[in-house]
Formats: C-alpha cells, sequence, structure tokens
C-alpha cells in the first residue's frame, strides 16, 4: 500500500502504519505550526506503539530513542506554545501631544 502523504489522523484505531508513516514524514517541519507539531506527535505514539524498536528504510533508520527524544522536543515546544497563548497582555497608552 503507497503512503497517503498530507492526511492527518487523529490517533483513532483504524489509522495504519503507512498513513502513520506519511504523517511522521510530512510533520517533521513542525516548528511555527502548531498543528503540524500535535499531529507530528501523535504519528510518534502511533509509530511507538506499532512498529519494531528499530525502523529502517530507503537507507535510515529510526530507533524508539530517536523517537523518544524527539516526542520531549515536541511535547516542550507544544507546552512552550500554549502557555505563551494563554498568556496576553495589554498595556493601556495615551499619545502626548
Amino acid at each position: 500500500m503507497a503512503p497517503v502523504t498530507g492526511t492527518p489522523f487523529t490517533g483513532t484505531s483504524d489509522l495504519d502504519i503507512d498513513v502513520a508513516n506519511a504523517q511522521y514524514v510530512d510533520n517533521r517541519d513542525y516548528h511555527g505550526d502548531i498543528t503540524k507539531a500535535r499531529l507530528f506527535i501523535k504519528a510518534i505514539a502511533y509509530l511507538k506503539t506499532h512498529r519494531a524498536q528499530i525502523i529502517a528504510q530507503s537507507g535510515s533508520s529510526l530507533s524508539f530513542a530517536e523517537m523518544d527524544a524527539e516526542e520531549r522536543r515536541v511535547e516542550e515546544y507544544i507546552s512552550w506554545y500554549s502557555s505563551r497563548m494563554s498568556k496576553s497582555s495589554f498595556t493601556r497608552g495615551r499619545a502626548r501631544l
């Protein structure tokens, strides 16, 4: 089955490995996009649950240790983004003529 690119999944049980792999690759560049970060972390969670400890294909490999490190970085980004968005400040200003 060919990977489906650009198809976000929600973590439901009907997801397959090809879609999760495509989701992982499509959303690796999540910086500046919270939606991509959330989709990326869901792909990592799915792959960690449904794949072997080391994934190797097309001359590259990815281990659980690398996925754990990536997952921590994405979680930190999501946490930072969420805290940044929940804090707003407004300053009252006056123009002096």
